[in-house]
């Protein structure tokens, strides 16, 4: 599992370690990103990954992503999908990971363990 620290956003001391981190994980193939808001780690998982299912619940945050994805002048496939991570259909086949980046931040401290 990769977690960013708290406050980890682009240029922020911390974004070139956890980009580093990300790379060694290596995503491939399909990655979901559940809670992707703004688009910010789905960039950098378009940069990686051959497919990116970005899903969050608000259609604001998923426009802003999408936007921010274009003006980024990506290729890879995303798909944008806002139910909830818990109503999520499967796809078919077998996925290597699934990414959530700031969803850890609405984990209580005391249950972070568990994740």
């Amino acid at each position: 599992m990769i977690a960013a620290p708290i406050g980890t956003a682009a240029g922020s001391p911390n974004w070139g370690e956890v980009r580093r981190e990300l790379d060694r994980f290596g995503p491939t193939g399909e990655v979901p990103e559940f809670r992707c808001g703004t688009g910010l780690w789905t960039l950098e998982l378009t940069r990686r990954a051959a497919e990116v299912t970005a899903v969050d619940a608000s259609p604001e945050v998923l426009e802003i992503g999408h936007d921010r994805l274009e003006r980024a002048g990506h290729e890879t496939p995303v798909r944008y999908v806002r139910p909830t991570p818990s109503r999520l259909a499967p796809q078919e086949g077998l996925r290597r990971g699934l990414f959530f980046g700031f969803w850890l931040s609405h984990v209580p401290p005391e249950r972070f363990a568990a994740f």
